[in-house]
């Protein structure tokens, strides 16, 4: 006889149990795929409710996010109204939004699996990065303030000459716009990165140099100044003058245009000293001998002389700087090197040894021959313009001689002396001081004139004069001689 068989009451919750289990595993097992599916996409990626500056931007990128903030940091304008209007970019008022560390700063609860299942249960605000530049910003409001017609005037120290002295301009109380201001404008329109109008009513300000700062600077000025600096070289000492030694103090103005205290001036120190340098420096004078074509030392005109130059001047100046830093007297030694001197070789032109003046070959000079009353054209040892007569000093007034050069010319000139003045004089050549070769067209002849000669002058006819004029230019050499 078959039995019927039933399922037990324990059976039937074992099996809901399982079925339970299998439908918990499903969902688990469901929301793990759709959490590993939510971090794969925000990888990278603002995580939702992240908003910068207010402005929403769940799922964007670091760089559509700074792609963003700058297109809206461009847009942004701070209008200043009241007491003086102003319209002003973000970066005219010295301030820079750092895109990139914006982006990045939205992104931070993406960078993990754990922050970015945070993310969703928590708002993430993000202020814009900012870089300010207080110098823009205080240039800026001071520009603000000089548009109201009353802003602060700062004193002001000034050295003047005819005075000797530092003076000060006294300055003045005003009214102006404060910085603070101005900023507070423009974070907030940098908190919304839109456009914002702020109302700025001017204060009554004090200038940022009183009269009592200035004071105070006329008194340092005056120390600085009264520091003694000297330098010697070869026993002389020498000092800078007062309206010197004041360039070599700086009265300095700082990035917001306000004067501070004296200071020396190292540059203008350094100038002056070098200056000196300069002056005494002596050149040195070359030795000169004439030769033949074969280098055969005709004669010696003059030996060799060395020179000499400073040498130790940038340690002076440094040390005349630190001497009036610390307002103490100091007297520095220049030392000096030489500058050695070398021999110069004339090569004479064949036979112009002979000659009363020795001439280089191809050498143009002036023969004046005060012995026979001639002058003479020489290029070299070869005549140009044999000896042809002419007129020179009187007893009482005689022609200088020596070796000289030509040092102007003039086609026509007004002669004078003590007791003569004579106009028109043609084709003068000037060699030294007042004594020049000119044109005599009052001489009806020439030559031995006794009494009758010039002032000193060599007097010549007009056709000669001329063509002397023409034919040497200035620095040609004439030898006037007995």
């Amino acid at each position: 006889m078959n039995a019927s068989v039933t399922s037990s009451p324990a059976g039937k919750r074992k099996k809901l149990k399982l079925a339970a289990l299998i439908a918990g595993g499903a969902i688990v097992l469901s929301g793990i795929g759709a959490t590993s599916g939510y971090c794969a996409y925000y990888s990278g990626k603002a995580v939702p409710g992240t908003m910068v500056a207010g402005i929403p931007v769940t799922g964007k990128t670091q760089s559509q996010i700074a792609d963003l903030v700058k297109e809206r940091v461009a847009a942004v304008k701070v209008r200043l109204e009241g007491d003086a209007d102003a319209v002003a970019s973000l970066a005219q008022l010295g301030y820079e939004v750092d895109t990139t560390a914006t982006a990045k700063k939205a992104l931070a609860p993406a960078r993990s699996w754990h922050s970015r299942i945070g993310g969703l249960f928590s708002k993430h605000h993000v202020d814009p990065v900012i870089h300010r530049d207080e110098t823009k910003l205080k240039q800026f409001s001071d520009s603000l303030s000089a548009k109201t017609g009353d802003s602060p005037v700062n004193a002001l120290v000034t050295y003047q000459a005819d005075a000797d002295d530092f003076v000060v301009t006294p300055g003045k109380n005003g009214h102006g716009i404060d910085a603070a201001t101005v900023d507070k404008a423009a974070m907030d329109a940098i908190k919304i990165l839109q456009s914002r109008t702020t109302k700025v009513v001017a204060k009554e300000s004090k200038p940022r140099v009183t009269d009592e700062d200035a004071k105070k600077f006329v008194e340092d000025a005056r120390a600085l100044m009264k520091t003694d600096i000297a330098v010697t070289y070869d026993g002389e000492t020498y000092r800078p003058r007062n309206n010197t030694k004041a360039t070599w103090i700086k009265l300095p103005t700082n990035k917001f245009g306000k004067q501070e205290a004296p200071a020396p001036n190292p540059a203008a120190i350094s100038a002056w000293v070098n200056k000196l340098a300069g002056q005494l420096k002596t050149d040195p004078i070359a030795g000169l001998q004439n030769v033949d074509s074969s280098g055969k030392v005709l004669v010696t005109l003059n030996e060799p002389t060395d020179g000499a130059e400073v040498s130790n001047a940038a340690e002076v100046s440094k040390a005349a700087v630190s001497a009036m830093s610390s307002r103490k007297p100091y007297t520095g030694s220049f030392k000096d090197k030489p500058i050695k001197a070398h021999w110069q070789k004339r090569t004479l032109a064949k036979g112009a040894e002979n000659l009363p003046y020795p001439a280089a070959e191809n050498e143009k000079w002036i023969d004046v021959n005060l012995s026979n009353h001639t002058v003479s054209a020489y290029i070299g040892a070869q005549p140009v313009r044999q000896a042809e007569p002419m007129v020179n000093g009187a007893p009482a007034t005689p022609t200088i001689t020596g070796t000289f050069r030509i040092q102007r010319k003039l086609i026509s000139d007004t002669m004078k002396g003590d007791d003569y003045v004579t106009p028109n004089v043609p084709y003068a050549m000037y060699f030294s001081g007042g004594y020049a070769l000119h044109g005599a067209p009052w001489r009806s002849s020439f030559g031995y004139a006794g009494a009758s000669g010039s002032h000193g002058c060599v007097n010549l006819p007009v056709g000669l004069a001329g063509w002397l004029y023409d034919w040497a230019p200035v620095g040609t050499t004439v030898k006037v001689h007995y």
